[in-house]
């Protein structure tokens, strides 16, 4: 019997290039300490999430390899995650009005102009940049903006403030709203960047922007099971179930409430004397 071929591994100067889709070695001349390395690799350039998240991946893929004998264990499951630390970021009123701003300003192509038209309307709505991102002109009728897929996978409905509405435009059915050069906007990390360079705020993601709109909408003493609806988290308890055209209502205030106090942060509205 021919000796097995020795086991190659990568030099550890390409650890740090370690990625989810490259980890540079066949599966089955691939072993723990790789995947440590790979985890270590990623935390090690700040993103505990990251890492955690290739771990997730991972994980199912390993365990029917090993159960079909391509693999002799899954040693997923033996490596620790990463602590991840909750993100808490709530932008400033000076924040918040630079960046909208600055959304106008975008140089270049039409797809740098959708990207600011985008953030202002997740800013306004508190809804999520992947659905947002997906909007097509169909998806709204009578002002209202109706969810059949999203990342709750649970139905929602928002009465959108003539704010919002401006932002989207009109289009065909099946046009998005904020598409990009050919189709689905794409470049999110180059316009962020742009974004930020010419707000001159740092530090922040989309996402945050739906924990801001939150916030605010609490200190304008709406109620916090509203602001869950608006946010399409599950809301616990017979209010979910039997008060659901109640929060439609509160919603529709709610939403209408923040986008009058926004338009008042960015310098659109005076304040009331």
């Amino acid at each position: 019997m021919d000796a097995a071929p020795p086991r190659r591994r990568p030099p550890p100067s390409r650890y740090p290039r370690l990625l989810p889709y490259d980890l540079g070695l066949p599966a089955a001349q691939f072993g723990k300490h790789d995947l440590r390395a790979a985890r270590d690799a990623i935390v090690e350039r700040g993103s505990q999430i990251a890492a955690n998240r290739l771990l997730g991946y991972l994980g199912p893929v390993f365990k029917w390899a090993a159960q079909e004998d391509l693999i002799p264990t899954n040693f997923v499951r033996d490596l620790r995650r990463a602590p991840e630390r909750k993100r808490d970021r709530v932008l400033a009123v000076k924040e918040i009005a630079a960046i909208w701003r600055a959304c106008d300003r975008l140089n270049g192509e039409a797809s740098a102009k959708a990207y600011g038209r985008l953030v202002r309307f997740l800013l306004v709505t508190a809804q999520r940049k992947s659905e947002g991102a997906l909007l097509k002109h169909g998806d709204i009728l009578g002002g209202r903006w109706k969810q059949t897929t999203n990342k709750a996978e649970r139905p929602h409905n928002l009465a959108l403030p003539p704010l919002a509405l401006q932002l989207v435009g009109r289009g065909g059915a099946n046009a998005l709203v904020f598409a990009g050069a050919s189709g689905k906007l794409g470049g999110f990390s180059k316009f962020k960047k742009a974004l930020d360079k010419t707000a001159g705020v740092t530090d922040w993601r989309l996402h945050d922007l739906r924990r801001t709109a939150a916030t605010h909408m609490q200190e304008l003493g709406i109620r916090n099971e509203t602001i869950q609806a608006v946010l399409n988290h599950a809301i616990p308890g017979v209010g979910g179930v039997y008060l659901r055209a109640e929060l439609e209502k509160e919603k529709a205030e709610a939403l209408r409430g923040w986008a009058i106090e926004l338009e008042r942060i960015v310098g659109k509205r005076r304040a009331a004397s």
